[in-house]
């Protein structure tokens, strides 16, 4: 069976809207679509939610990617007949849209059901985080021909009992081919600024939070992404909110559009990962936002997790408060031209594009 990732049409079963920021799934869809058709599969919306507002169920984002919301009964994922009805409903709904699929890649553990609507088409599940719900993964663990996981926790926890498991990690790319230079600041924060991109959620060890920016209340923090309550309910809690908002050098920006990251991070003097390590799903993450902070050639100061321990020669890892706090002031202290660019040759070589030329090899020898 030819499998190259050539001239295909690629259904992309996501766990995040496509109108939401970016992630790998979405990466990974723009690339293929260089040489692809994709038809990008939103998390579904339940029928008993349709009443509010919503994004239309089709949009055709350019030639070669089309973005599909499906109408689901609840609990499709688990509910036989609950599962018929909204796989008859996705049938019926993109008749036409969809004339054929070659290849499933499905990061999003419920629509292990999709495979019923396409008998007979490989499937990879793209697995790029720790999931809550292992009976509901377990469904699409033994459903696909290859588990694809992002970070060596991932690949220790599931190739034990799937043996067709295999490692890849996220991949960047240089807008333009060109790497990023440091802006000149359109805030009117004051230097030297400590900067997080990404969700501000439960997954951030905010005693750690309060105890850095009291340290440095000199110091301006910038956390810019969303913190609104999210798909697994990883939003912020309001206790936490009001913690972040009751102090002056702290800036909360919302979400910010995916083409203004790296403007944010080109005016942070370090960018920071402040995970609770406490966490079971911190061990298994490997965030995207260290290949963004990279690209940037940025000093990162993280808590200490597997995948960010593989590269520390590049970032400042903490293994305790005290200690996190210690190396915002060394990194500042000691930031030169040649770690700024060790961690540009870095991020250069993780392109999506090499991701992509692995992945089309996993595929021609597995499927």
């Amino acid at each position: 069976m030819d499998i190259t990732l050539r001239n295909k049409n690629i259904l992309i079963a996501s766990t995040q809207n496509w109108y939401s920021p970016f992630l790998s799934k979405h990466y990974l869809a723009i690339e293929l679509t260089k040489e692809n058709h994709v038809y990008f599969v939103n998390p579904p919306r339940f029928i008993h939610k349709l009443n509010k507002p919503y994004k239309k169920f089709h949009d055709e984002t350019n030639e070669n990617l089309s973005v599909l919301t499906p109408q689901w009964l609840p609990k499709s994922h688990s509910f036989p007949l609950a599962k018929i009805v909204s796989l008859l409903i996705f049938k019926y709904t993109y008749r036409k849209i969809i004339k054929s699929i070659n290849l499933i890649i499905t990061f999003n553990p419920i629509y292990h059901v999709l495979s019923e609507c396409f008998p007979g088409i490989p499937i990879i599940y793209y697995c790029v985080d720790y999931y809550p719900l292992p009976g509901i993964e377990k469904n699409i663990l033994e459903k696909a021909n290859i588990i694809i996981v992002s970070s060596r926790a991932l690949l220790e926890k599931h190739s034990g009992v799937y043996p067709n498991t295999f490692y890849l990690p996220h991949g960047i790319d240089f807008p333009d081919n060109k790497p990023m230079v440091r802006e000149t600041s359109s805030t009117n924060l004051k230097s030297p600024i400590i900067g997080f991109i990404g969700n501000i959620c439960k997954r951030l060890d905010y005693r750690l939070i309060y105890k850095m920016i009291t340290t440095y209340p000199d110091y301006s923090f910038v956390f810019a992404g969303p913190y609104a309550e999210s798909l697994l309910g990883e939003g912020l809690d309001n206790s936490q909110l009001t913690m972040l908002k009751s102090f002056n050098n702290v800036s909360l920006t919302g979400e910010i559009p995916k083409d203004l990251i790296d403007s944010y991070i080109a005016e942070f003097d370090i960018c920071i990962i402040p995970y609770d390590t406490d966490l079971e799903n911190i061990k298994y993450c490997n965030p995207i936002k260290t290949l963004q902070y990279l690209r940037c050639g940025k000093p990162i100061v993280s808590t200490s997790f597997p995948e960010i321990n593989i590269i520390k020669d590049l970032a400042y890892v903490a293994k305790s408060a005290d200690e996190f706090i210690e190396l915002i002031n060394y990194a500042l202290k000691n930031e030169t031209e040649s770690k700024r660019y060790a961690r540009i040759n870095f991020a250069k070589k993780q392109s999506w594009a090499s991701r992509l030329s692995r992945l089309e090899v996993l595929v021609n020898e597995h499927i």
